[in-house]
């Protein structure tokens, strides 16, 4: 075995991409110095992104002071590319659960005000395309908060102004888009998504996610004709069907306001990521691939970052080792994606905590082993 690509999403709440796959590297080259590791962190579009392109991408760290989901002002930052005029924006740094602890999250409070902030900064600078990550939103406000961050006023049927959020939406009566940054229009908006789930219905944002974002079940069904009621407003006035746009219920609804009024695109994730890591070409010296993420289930072998890694390496003929923290995803469901083998990485009963803390030195062993079982 000459090279190994170790191309691994971060291992939520433990350790980043890139720390994950030195972690791996290690492992491997404990057994070898002389095989070839090509580090390639990854991500799909959801938390992480950023992080993923900043090893891709020769780019420069913009701060910014943006309010959170629910209104707290936060310092975060979003990646200008050096070499082009490109922004890079991460929806789970900017209104994302990650900073929300789980017994405050409110989507009915939260808004999505802090990514159109950041959006309306990089507009500032100049910048030609503005690539959003969507997920790990905290929200559920259709994008109406980020719009309102750049400029567009809501008003209900008094003519009163809303400060809006996921859950008032049916209060909007008119939406008045005069006072947009006029720069937005000649922005080109790339989303990178990592779900295709509709805007509304059953596989829509709300009755989807809306849990894991601290809805109650009566919230959800609130939120789900909140969500119809502005797509409505929003096909009157911009004449942009939404309701059958796979990935408009991405991040709580935000493609909505940008499909309807920027034209943005959607795209996925993990392709966007791997186009611009050049994994194709990797592939065609590779032995191996080993990926990774803190837990392969069911949604690990639909659009994530795993299955976008694995059908790439199938299609070369390369084999591909995942391993995670648990793996409760049928093994055969994992073959079919090209994942020839996948381990959990904890040897023994560990709380999440522990697990959490020794994630790095469990990494490390597991690569190790492995490397190990292939050479023998």
């Amino acid at each position: 075995m000459k090279s190994i690509i170790v191309a691994p999403d971060s291992f939520k709440e433990s350790l980043t991409a890139t720390q994950v796959a030195d972690a791996i590297a290690e492992g491997i080259l404990a057994v070898n110095q002389n095989i070839e590791v090509i580090k390639l962190p990854i991500a799909d579009g959801g938390e992480g992104t950023l992080d993923a392109l900043s090893g891709l991408i020769p780019c420069t760290k913009i701060p910014s002071l943006v309010t959170d989901a629910l209104g707290l002002p936060m310092h975060n930052h979003f990646l200008l590319a050096s070499n082009q005029r490109i922004a890079m924006i991460e929806v789970a740094q900017s209104c994302g659960l990650a900073q929300i602890a789980p017994n405050q999250r409110d989507p009915m409070q939260a808004t999505s005000y802090g990514v159109g902030q950041q959006m309306e900064l990089a507009i500032e600078l100049g910048v030609d395309e503005i690539v959003l990550a969507l997920g790990g939103s905290a929200t559920n406000d259709c994008g109406a908060g980020l719009l309102q961050a750049l400029g567009a006023r809501y008003r209900d049927k008094n003519g009163q102004e809303i400060l809006v959020s996921g859950g008032n939406l049916c209060q909007i009566k008119s939406i008045d888009i005069s006072e947009l940054n006029p720069r937005l229009a000649k922005t080109k908006i790339t989303l990178l998504c990592d779900v295709t789930n509709p805007l509304f219905g059953k596989a829509g944002a709300s009755h989807t996610f809306g849990s894991q974002k601290g809805a109650s079940a009566q919230q959800i069904d609130i939120l789900e004709n909140n969500i119809q009621h502005f797509a409505v407003l929003l096909d009157a006035k911009f004449g942009k069907p939404l309701s059958n746009i796979e990935g408009a219920g991405a991040a709580g609804g935000i493609p909505a306001v940008l499909i309807a009024i920027c034209n943005a695109q959607l795209t996925s994730g993990i392709d966007y990521i791997l186009e611009r890591s050049e994994f194709s070409t990797h592939l065609q010296n590779a032995d191996l691939v080993i990926t990774g993420e803190g837990k392969i289930d069911t949604q690990s072998v639909d659009g994530k970052a795993l299955s976008g890694v694995a059908k790439q390496a199938m299609k070369a003929g390369v084999p591909v080792i995942a391993l995670a923290g648990s793996v409760t995803c049928d093994v055969n469901s994992l073959n079919k994606i090209g994942i020839t083998a996948a381990f959990s990485i904890c040897n023994q009963p560990l709380t999440l905590e522990q697990a959490f803390k020794d994630t790095s030195e469990n990494l490390k062993r597991t690569a190790e082993n492995v490397t190990r079982l292939l050479l023998c």
